[in-house]
């Protein structure tokens, strides 16, 4: 585990998923330094899990914030 958000990799999104039905929630994301985030610089990322299909669905909008990754890889870690 990491002491702050500030060190892990932004490029990298690990998901746990625990299997049983379909689900769906939202990642907030900001600097976690400025109130940038008054002026619109975040970024939300939904996720749909479709455990029928054992699939994630990601779409993502927002005008991003200062350090966000341009590309990420998610992993999808299924229990």
């Amino acid at each position: 585990p990491a002491l702050s958000t500030a060190l892990l990799d932004k490029a990298k999104l690990f998901v746990h998923v625990f299997g049983g039905q379909d689900a769906e929630f939202s990642l907030y994301e900001d600097d976690g330094v400025t109130d940038d985030y008054l002026h619109s610089k975040f970024q939300v990322t939904r996720l749909k899990w479709d455990e029928k299909q054992k699939r994630l669905e990601t779409t993502s909008f927002g005008r991003g914030y200062s350090g966000a990754p341009t590309n990420r890889e998610i992993q999808v870690i299924y229990r």
